[in-house]
């Protein structure tokens, strides 16, 4: 079994949850909220948003946070915000 960073199950936790459905568009992160339900601190969160976004999976919305982009593999549109700290 292979270990992964806490910034690395993050990404993979919320990339799951656009995937299923569980962000629903406009839908907004609260930051705070998903470190405890994830059981992560907010900096490896923080990394993990950058990550998807790096990958075009979340797009910055200025002020408001991020948005989930459209496709992973599903080309679905989802769209979820995240609060910025």
């Amino acid at each position: 079994m292979a270990l992964v960073s806490a910034s690395e199950f993050a990404a993979a936790q919320i990339r799951k949850s656009i995937l299923e459905g569980a962000l629903e568009p406009g839908a907004r992160i609260q930051q705070h909220a998903l470190a405890l339900e994830l059981g992560v601190s907010h900096v490896p969160l923080r990394e993990a948003i950058q990550k998807l976004e790096a990958e075009g999976n979340l797009r910055s919305a200025g002020d408001v946070g991020n948005q989930s982009a459209a496709g992973i593999d599903s080309g679905v549109d989802r769209r979820a915000t995240a609060d910025r700290p």
